[in-house]
C-alpha cells in the first residue's frame, strides 16, 4: 500500500462531502481510505456511509470507524494510525480539502527525501462561505518559502509556530503503532505541533514548497479567532509541553530559543488562567447580586 488517506470526522455534514470528493480526485493507485467519526451529533455518518457507498471501492481499500462516545482528536488518529498500512500517511481534515496534485506531490516528496519523518506544504485558507482569505498560508505567516533549508525550517517552526504546519504528511514508520518512536500524547491537543517538535528534534521534519491543502478557517487572521481564557490558558500549556517532551534531544544551539518559547508560553497559560479565574469570580459576584436585589424586592413588596 502506498499511501493511507485519515479523515478525523466530528460534525463538519457541510463540508465532509467536498473533502472525501477530493481525496477522491486526487487519490493514486494503492491509495487506502480510512474514516474515524468521533461521535458527530449532525448527519455527518450518514452522509460518509452514502458516499463510501457510492466511491469507496475506487480506493485499494476503504474503512469507516464509527465511536459512540468522543475521545478527542488525538487519541482517534492514535487509534485510527494503527490501522494504516500505507507507507505513507496523509491526514486530511473533515472540513479541509486537497487541491490538485496535493496528494501525489507529497508522496514524490516523501520518496525523494527518505531521512524525513513527515513534511509540511503551503495551502491556501478560506472561510466556512468558501470565500478565500489568502493564497498562501506560508507567505501570510512571514515565511520566507524560498529561503527554507532544514535549519530554517527548525528555527521558524521553534520560534514562530504557524498554522501552515498544520498542513502535514507523515512516514508510517515514525510511529510506534508501526515500530516507530513518535505516538501522539493523548493529554495534548495541539497534535500537529506535537508531531513537529518531535520530528525536527531528529532534523527529519521538510518542507514542500506547494499548495497542496485548502485549509477552512473560522476567521481570519486566524488567531482572532474566539476562545475562552480557558481554552488559551490550556492551549498554551500544552504547546509548552510540547517542547518540554523533546527539549533534550535539540542541540545546544536551538536550547535558547526553546527554553525561551517555554517560559513564554507557560507566562501565557499563567496570564489567561488568572483572566479566567477573575472573569468567573466577577460572573458569581454579579449572579449574586442578582438574587440578592430580587430577594430584597419579593420582601418589600410583603412588607407593603
Amino acid at each position: 500500500m502506498q499511501v493511507s488517506v485519515i479523515v478525523p470526522s466530528f460534525n463538519h455534514q457541510d463540508y465532509i462531502v467536498q473533502c472525501l470528493d477530493s481525496i477522491l480526485e486526487n487519490h493514486v493507485e494503492g491509495t487506502e481510505l480510512l474514516i474515524c467519526d468521533d461521535h458527530s451529533s449532525d448527519n455527518s455518518v450518514q452522509i460518509i456511509e452514502k458516499w463510501l457507498a457510492e466511491n469507496g471501492t475506487s480506493f485499494e481499500k476503504s474503512l469507516f470507524v464509527r465511536h459512540d462516545h468522543n475521545i478527542g482528536i488525538t487519541a482517534t488518529l492514535n487509534e485510527i494510525i494503527a490501522l494504516c498500512s500505507g507507507d505513507y500517511i496523509s491526514m486530511l481534515a473533515s472540513d479541509d480539502y486537497y487541491m490538485k496534485d496535493g496528494l501525489n506531490a507529497r508522496i514524490e516528496t516523501m520518496n525523494a527525501n527518505p531521512q524525513w519523518m513527515g513534511l509540511f506544504s503551503d495551502g491556501i485558507a478560506f472561510g466556512n462561505a468558501w470565500e478565500i482569505y489568502t493564497e498562501s498560508l506560508i507567505k501570510s505567516a512571514g515565511i520566507d518559502n524560498t529561503e527554507l533549508s532544514q535549519e530554517k525550517i527548525t528555527s521558524t517552526v521553534l520560534n514562530n509556530w504557524e498554522y501552515p504546519m498544520n498542513l502535514q504528511f507523515w512516514r508510517r514508520d515514525a510511529f510506534k503503532s508501526h515500530l516507530g518512536e513518535f505516538e501522539f500524547d493523548e493529554s495534548i491537543y495541539c497534535e500537529d505541533l506535537n508531531f513537529a517538535i518531535w520530528a525536527l528534534s531528529r532534523n527529519a521534519f521538510g518542507y514542500l514548497n506547494k499548495k497542496c491543502v485548502g485549509y477552512r478557517c473560522r476567521e481570519w487572521p486566524q488567531q482572532s479567532y474566539a476562545k475562552s481564557d480557558h481554552q488559551l490558558s490550556l492551549q498554551y500549556a500544552d504547546m509548552a509541553k510540547c517542547y518540554e517532551l523533546y527539549a533534550e534531544k535539540y542541540p545546544n544551539k536551538y536550547q535558547r530559543i526553546i527554553k525561551s518559547k517555554i517560559k513564554d508560553l507557560k507566562k501565557s497559560s499563567f496570564r489567561f488562567r488568572n483572566i479566567n479565574k477573575k472573569n468567573i469570580y466577577q460572573a458569581q459576584k454579579a449572579y449574586i447580586n442578582l438574587i440578592v436585589n430580587f430577594l430584597k424586592t419579593k420582601i418589600l413588596d410583603l412588607i407593603k
